[in-house]
């Protein structure tokens, strides 16, 4: 099974702003699945919504397989298609 559905299909029940297909839609985007391709899943994280509460924004943060090094990328869903619509500029974060 693919590592960020089992990890997502684990949120799903804890996302506060997200239906039953929201994490499924974000883990099967091909963009999602290249940012993760080789990395170890940190975490996707729900930052917040928009102020016209059309799309809802998360941090997903990765860690490369073969040292410490963190990235963080912010992805804008729908929240009435419930699909991914925006992914923002991979950067260097924090632990």
């Amino acid at each position: 099974m693919n590592k960020v559905a089992m990890f997502l299909g684990a949120l799903a029940f804890t996302s506060v702003a997200a239906n039953a297909n929201t994490l499924t839609n974000i883990s099967n985007d091909t963009a999602v699945q290249a940012l993760t391709n080789g990395q170890f899943l940190i975490h996707l994280k729900f930052k917040n919504a928009s102020s016209d509460w059309s799309k809802f924004n998360y941090e997903l943060k990765t860690q490369a397989m073969d040292g410490p090094i963190y990235k963080c990328t912010n992805i804008a869903v729908s929240s009435s298609s419930y699909t991914v619509v925006e992914i923002g500029q991979t950067e260097s974060c924090s632990q």
